[in-house]
């Protein structure tokens, strides 16, 4: 019995570390559907901004009517917690996080 009890511990652990850790990647749709609002001082799109008709996205590209207006440099994924983008200015370089609400 208490092998059994140790067993299930370890493995609600396991578990609780795999949902937990955080995954990395620019080519998860959920990007397009979240409001994206600035997280650092930085601002490359200013204090929020959303996908649309004007600005898409494409590969790891942001484009604002069609030009190219920014990279994804890193998405976060956290289950149950907010997710974050990292976005790079194709210009100027600068780099932005911001958080989905």
């Amino acid at each position: 019995m208490k092998k059994l009890k140790k067993t299930l511990i370890i493995l609600t652990l396991l578990i609780a570390v795999f949902v937990m850790r955080e995954y990395d990647t620019t080519t998860n749709s959920y990007i397009t559907k979240q409001h994206w609002k600035i997280y650092d001082d930085s601002q490359v799109f200013g204090d929020a901004f959303a996908f649309n008709d004007k600005l898409t996205l494409k590969n790891d590209t942001i484009f604002k009517n069609k030009e190219p207006l920014a990279v994804v440099v890193k998405v976060t994924y956290r289950p149950l917690i907010e997710n974050f983008i990292t976005i790079e200015d194709v210009k100027t370089k600068e780099q932005a996080t911001y958080i989905g609400k």
